[in-house]
């Protein structure tokens, strides 16, 4: 029964993006949405994209150091790149898989538990989150004339919810039984991480969330989709969301879904099937890309080993 459970739950996210993607593409005319893809595409969409993937590396890589660096742990930047750039091809399958890959390499490295590199994994995951909303709430706040209150209700409490979470880990009174649950390893990076670091790592972290907007942007105005700025940042940002819920593979499917509806008001429906599906199917190629290239560093120190006995040989 176990093994049939897993088999269901690791099938899952294919069947949501199979049937979603189904339905979608069969709504639509298939030669109407692929004429779409053409002209500002390649000349604006594809260097953006590009650029995004190099520029975000870099910044994942440098938050990777900085948190580790604080415990006591060296990691080099280029070995933070690597690491990262290797979980994208399990991130593409599954999010939830690609943390828990990401938090083994880490391990690897820097040979500190499998808990705390755990934790430095979801603090990240927790301030990419809480910046999407943060940015979805502001944008949601000044168009409050368009925006149905429901949605700004929606958003203000996942905010609200995620805030006060991290003000409990960070509590220094005692929470009765609840502190068994704040003592355990994977929460120990959002306890002890210093303000000063939970600073740099916002700024650092609002950079990358912005630098995928700009992406989002591109396939926007790629597309001549003509969206108004605050607009444009509230609908990226939920469609970020939606898309980041593991229920589907890589947000296939579901952020077709998402982008659909809440970008109805500016252009046809192939026109945005046909963005949304360049948009995901870029950054899928990109970090496929990327995590083919580094794949290696998954079995790095069994190649080093062999390496060793060779020349001892």
């Amino acid at each position: 029964m176990n093994r049939i459970g897993r088999l269901l739950k690791l099938s899952l996210p294919f069947v949501v993006s199979g049937g979603l993607l189904y339905y979608q593409l069969s709504t639509f005319d298939m030669g109407g949405v692929l004429a779409h893809v053409k002209g500002l595409v390649g000349l604006v969409f594809v260097p953006a994209l590009l650029a995004y993937g190099v520029f975000s590396l870099w910044i994942e890589a440098f938050c990777l150091i900085r948190l580790f660096r604080t415990s006591g742990y060296t990691l080099r930047l280029w070995t933070a790149a690597r690491i990262r750039a290797a979980s994208y091809l399990i991130y593409i399958i599954n999010y939830a898989i690609g943390a828990a890959a990401l938090t083994a390499l880490l391990r690897r490295r820097t040979r500190v538990s499998l808990g705390d590199a755990g934790g430095v994994v979801i603090l990240i995951a927790l301030f990419d989150m809480g910046i999407l909303i943060l940015l979805s709430g502001v944008s949601a706040a000044f168009q409050s004339s368009d925006a149905p209150a429901v949605r700004i209700g929606v958003i203000a409490a996942a905010g609200i919810g995620l805030v006060s979470g991290f003000a409990i880990l960070r509590t220094p009174g005692s929470l009765g039984p609840l502190d068994r649950i704040r003592s355990l390893a994977v929460f120990r990076a959002a306890r002890t991480t210093p303000p000063g670091m939970l600073l740099e790592l916002g700024v650092l972290r609002l950079v990358f969330v912005t630098s995928f907007m700009a992406v989002g942007w591109s396939a926007l105005w790629a597309f001549h989709i003509h969206v108004p700025f605050g607009e444009a940042i509230l609908n990226i940002a939920l469609t970020a969301i939606v898309s980041a819920i593991p229920i589907a593979v890589a947000g296939l499917g579901t952020g077709q879904a998402a982008f659909i509806v809440l970008f109805r008001g500016w252009a046809d429906e192939g026109t945005l099937l046909a963005c949304s599906l360049t948009l995901s199917a870029g950054l899928i190629a990109l970090r496929a890309g990327m995590g083919f290239i580094f794949s290696q560093e998954y079995v790095r120190e069994a190649i080093e080993a062999v390496r060793k006995e060779s020349e001892q040989a």
